[in-house]
């Protein structure tokens, strides 16, 4: 059955066009009284009027909601016809090479390559990857609003305040100045942030406090951050750079005062 309100209103919502203008109209009457004969089937399986509920509407047998999406839009009585003919000419040829890309062995693969032709090989092509990109699209957009509800919901990103970001520089400087994260790279020079350092959240974006966060060098945090260096492989050397910071002179009564 298909739904001949939706379409109706997908169409525009012309008012002398309501399905149940359409059905009165004589031609329609003589159509579903056909369809009736040729299906065996009565009157009110083909037509269904729902004026209550959650979702009401009417639907109709598919014969006739295709005679009603010719009667609502010549745009889509045009594509209805070229369906059709399409079938008529067998330019259906798109999903039998598909078919039997699949199912025929090389020896009948190869004679039916002949008998299609490179067209309709061309075509099948088009008609698998236009397929497969229909089911993926849907996929693809449900992941994108579940990763924008994440970020804005579940993982917003807090910045660190200036006070961690102090504390990050002088146990740099303390530590020696270089990078926790290579132990190569100064991050620290005369005191100040080298303007070739970044802070990075370790662990999450949404945890800015001095314990999951770190000062490591560009090159460092450009390939944790793109994930060309995954953070489990520098688990190490940031428990080590907490370890260190947390037995600098002072810190203990300073982290329990």
């Amino acid at each position: 059955m298909l739904n001949l309100t939706d379409m109706w209103r997908a169409a525009g919502s012309d008012p002398s066009k309501r399905p149940v203008e359409w059905l009165r109209q004589s031609a329609s009457k003589e159509l579903a009284e056909h369809v009736k004969s040729m299906v065996g089937i009565a009157h009110h399986e083909i037509i269904q009027t729902d004026r209550g509920g959650s979702d009401p509407g009417t639907w109709a047998h598919w014969h006739l909601g295709l005679s009603y999406a010719r009667y609502l839009s010549p745009e889509f009585e045009v594509w209805c016809n070229e369906v059709v003919r399409a079938h008529m000419e067998r330019r259906n040829l798109p999903v039998e090479a598909v078919r039997g890309a699949i199912t025929l062995s090389e020896a009948d693969l190869d004679r039916f390559a002949a008998k299609v032709g490179e067209g309709a090989i061309l075509a099948a092509r088009k008609f698998l990857s236009d397929d497969v990109a229909k089911q993926v699209d849907p996929i693809n957009s449900r992941l994108e609003r579940l990763e924008r509800k994440f970020d804005a919901v579940v993982a917003k990103r807090r910045h660190l305040t200036e006070a961690t970001k102090r504390q990050h520089i002088e146990d740099a400087t303390d530590l020696g100045g270089r990078c926790p994260c290579c132990g190569v790279a100064q991050v620290v020079v005369d005191g100040q942030r080298s303007r070739f350092a970044e802070f990075d959240h370790f662990y999450a974006n949404h945890q800015p406090s001095a314990d999951h966060t770190w000062l490591i060098c560009s090159p460092c945090h450009a390939g944790l951050t793109s994930g060309r260096t995954p953070r489990d492989t520098r688990q190490t050397e940031f428990e080590t750079y907490q370890k260190q910071r947390r037995r600098l002179p002072g810190r203990q009564q300073t982290m329990f005062a």
